[in-house]
């Protein structure tokens, strides 16, 4: 017998140790049972196999360390159990291996360093298990992988910079961890990313000027940081990007361009002490809807350009009281506009003028 399947057939009890036995199997499916207990040990006697999938069972206690003798196997998946323990180094043996799914179980455990062993695999699931400890350096020896999830763990220490390995990631998923330290500059080797999501970290320093190799990023998620220094100018690289926020205690001008960031729906760079005037290349954010620049410290007079953002929705200005001259009359043609803040500021005249040419009436907050 080479193949076994016995996936959906209510099968009860636990996997007999006889199983290891059939050492002819290269398949091994038995999906979705109430199958129980442990993962027999004998299952390392399986050294044909290249195709093991018990998920959606409720198997307990650790995976056994000879798994790591199914040098064979190309996939793996043991999603959705109550697995529970270290995950074990020998899984490092599974050099084959182009996919490892763990996710929905109770591992209590740090990534093994011996992951980076497997150079084929292009899917890694981990998420819902309690994780721990730093993302090994290994990891950038994965460097087939398509998608890296290690969101909502508990990791700490730093983002290895062998990240910058992973050339064929397309999404990158870190958030909700403890990492510390720097985005590291080598994030920009990633260039097919379209998801780089680090939110709710402790990650600190500039962010860097290499990030505007992303070319094909479409989300970048990185609130809930204490990111500092300057907005570089080669953010107005990333083109395809739908939404920006960095409220950070970010300084320096904000880079002219920005503006050629023309798929921008919602650009919030609020709270921070930005200094500077707003640069007029906004004004090229056709599909701006949201534009938050309150509590810096810009100069200056409001550019005109910002007449031609027909789409814009809620213009904040509050709280940049260095903010000069009067409010420019293309402001008054937005037709879109249901929201104005210029409290705080230093700017004088044209309010009644907006007043009047808005096309419906709109809150704004004046000092």
């Amino acid at each position: 017998m080479t193949e076994l399947r016995l996936e959906q057939n209510s099968i009860m009890g636990t996997l007999p140790t006889e199983i290891g036995h059939l050492n002819l199997l290269v398949l091994l499916i038995a999906d979705d049972n109430p199958l129980e207990g442990a993962i027999p040990s004998e299952i390392g006697n399986l050294q044909q196999l290249q195709y093991l999938s018990l998920r959606d069972n409720t198997l307990s206690g650790t995976i056994p360390t000879e798994i790591g003798n199914l040098q064979q196997l190309t996939f793996l998946s043991l999603h959705d159990n109550s697995l529970s323990g270290m995950i074990p180094r020998e899984i490092g043996n599974l050099q084959q291996l182009t996919s490892l799914r763990l996710s929905y179980n109770t591992f209590f455990s740090t990534i093994p360093s011996e992951i980076g062993n497997l150079k084929h695999l292009k899917y890694l699931e981990l998420y819902e298990n309690k994780l721990w400890g730093a993302i090994p350096s290994e990891i950038g020896n994965l460097q087939q992988l398509s998608r890296l999830d290690l969101g909502d763990f508990n990791f700490s220490g730093t983002i290895p910079s062998e990240i910058g390995n992973l050339k064929n990631v397309v999404s990158m998923d870190l958030t909700d961890n403890n990492l510390s330290g720097t985005i590291p500059s080598e994030i920009g080797n990633l260039q097919q990313l379209y998801i780089l999501d680090v939110y709710n970290n402790n990650l600190s320093g500039p962010i860097p000027s290499e990030i505007g190799n992303l070319r094909q990023l479409t989300y970048l998620g990185v609130k809930k940081n204490s990111f500092s220094g300057t907005i570089p100018s080669e953010i107005g690289n990333m083109r395809q990007l739908a939404d920006l926020t960095l409220h950070f205690n970010l300084s320096g001008p904000i880079p002219s361009e920005i503006g050629n960031m023309k798929k921008l729906g919602s650009l919030y760079l609020d709270n921070n002490n930005l200094s500077g005037p707003i640069p007029s290349e906004i004004g090229n954010m056709k599909k701006l809807g949201s534009l938050s620049l309150e509590n810096n410290n810009l100069s200056g007079a409001i550019p005109s350009e910002i007449g031609k953002l027909q789409q814009l929705g809620g213009l904040e200005l509050s709280n940049n009281i260095r903010l000069t001259g009067t409010v420019p009359v293309e402001v008054g043609q937005l037709k879109s506009i249901s929201s104005l803040g210029l409290q705080n500021t230093t700017l004088t005249g044209g309010l009644d003028l907006l007043k009047l040419l808005l096309p419906h009436p709109i809150l704004v907050s004046v000092r």
